[in-house]
């Protein structure tokens, strides 16, 4: 039995509009052009993709992920839609 953990982007309306507009042309955390929002990636498209690759793969657990400015820490949330983080097991 192993463990596999994935974090990436969702590809959502709301991500587009913090990751795209908001990092890279508002706050310029990072370079413009930076991501890409058609290979964002939904959780069903990740779970389909990792369960098809590897069998025995199941997803345990689907976490969301925000940057609390605050803290200037990442939190895990239970909202997904635009960071977020999927735990995989392999039977």
């Amino acid at each position: 039995q192993g463990h596999i953990v994935l974090s990436t982007i969702n590809r959502t309306p709301r991500s587009y509009a913090i990751a795209i507009v908001g990092a890279e042309h508002v706050a310029r955390i990072v370079p413009v052009g930076t991501h890409s929002w058609d290979q964002f990636v939904t959780p069903d498209e990740l779970t389909e993709a990792v369960c098809d690759a590897i069998p025995g793969a199941r997803l345990a657990s689907l976490k969301g992920m925000w940057l609390n400015p605050l803290r200037g820490m990442w939190e895990i949330t239970s909202d997904t839609a635009v960071n977020y983080i999927a735990h995989f097991t392999l039977q």
